[in-house]
């Protein structure tokens, strides 16, 4: 997962919770089946831009969640998630939404705002 301006996440083993703020970023959200779309696939997962690979044998057979910046394989159920949105996972994989942000930011930072290290982050490649 991408740890950009704008998209939040933290996780532990019995829940997770993501925000997208403003909507610089996207950020994907797939409740997914044990298997995905298929029914009998793992998540294995190149970023387009060749920084990140996924690779989940787990996922074959249990359900998740998945949060991520981009889309991680061809299942059509991966949903974007709208600024100012939080979601919850509960540990019984219950999913919960809400805007809990309307409206743009009073000053959306720019790069030039950012520290280096943070800001190269931001580049996309």
């Amino acid at each position: 997962m991408s740890a950009r301006t704008g998209c939040s996440s933290a996780a532990s083993s019995r829940s997770a919770t993501a925000l997208r703020y403003p909507d610089t970023h996207e950020l994907y959200v797939l409740e997914r089946r044990p298997g995905g779309h298929h029914g009998d696939r793992h998540l294995d997962h190149a970023g387009t831009a060749g920084r990140m690979h996924v690779h989940s044998g787990d996922l074959a057979r249990t359900r998740a969640t998945v949060i991520a910046s981009e889309r991680m394989d061809d299942d059509p159920h991966w949903r974007l998630m709208e600024s100012g949105e939080l979601l919850h996972v509960g540990a019984d994989h219950t999913v919960t939404r809400r805007t809990v942000l309307a409206g743009e930011p009073v000053h959306r930072l720019s790069l030039a705002d950012l520290e280096p290290e943070a800001a190269a982050s931001q580049k996309g490649s």
